[in-house]
């Protein structure tokens, strides 16, 4: 599992980890923060639906109207069944968005997500051509405004709060669903795997 991500513009955050793991996962790096939901109640308010309607990820047919009524060149056709969250990244990107008092979204630091792409891009072929166990981190946060600090490379511990880490049969359970083929076949009846 590659994952790279940002902090807004503060930072760019890489992690690492091969299944079955005993390090952290995505649900320990990413842990459920207080106010979730101000992103979503953000694109809520530049597409002119409500929070629920975005919590519900895909454009309904009452939406389509809302949001075609405030970006009226957005064909109702193609907006119906758009996950929301893409929508808004495709009228940021076009600079489109308006705020409820119809002032211009610009889009702030685009090449942060760049960086982003660029160091996810670099630690995968990283972790091809070199052996994984001289990459032991698994986490680093990048400072898009200053050279790179490669102390702040950490190997992250699975996560007590984690929904999946902190759970011991949800823990079994991944360890077996990422079990070798070879032995999931062995363990499999042969008629299954033989029926015609």
């Amino acid at each position: 599992m590659f994952d790279a991500s940002t902090t807004g513009v503060s930072e760019v955050v890489l992690h690492y980890h091969r299944q079955p793991t005993e390090m952290a996962c995505l649900g320990c790096i990413y842990d459920e923060a207080p106010d979730e939901v101000s992103r979503e109640r953000h694109i809520a308010d530049l597409l002119g639906v409500t929070l629920e309607e975005v919590q519900r990820l895909l454009v309904d047919e009452g939406a389509t109207i809302k949001i075609h009524a405030k970006y009226a060149l957005l064909s109702v056709i193609e907006l119906k069944g758009q996950a929301y969250d893409s929508l808004f990244k495709a009228l940021c990107s076009d600079a489109a968005l308006r705020s409820p008092e119809q002032r211009q979204v610009f889009a702030p630091f685009a090449f942060v997500s760049e960086m982003a792409g660029t160091y996810l891009v670099v630690e995968l072929a990283q972790r091809f051509a070199i052996c994984p166990e001289l990459l032991a981190y698994n986490y680093w946060r990048i400072s898009p405004w200053s050279a790179p600090v490669r102390d702040l490379k950490q190997s992250r511990r699975p996560s007590d709060t984690c929904v999946v880490c902190s759970k011991p049969s949800l823990r079994r359970l991944r360890a077996n669903l990422w079990t070798e083929p070879s032995q999931v076949f062995r363990a499999m009846p042969t008629d299954v795997l033989y029926s015609k």
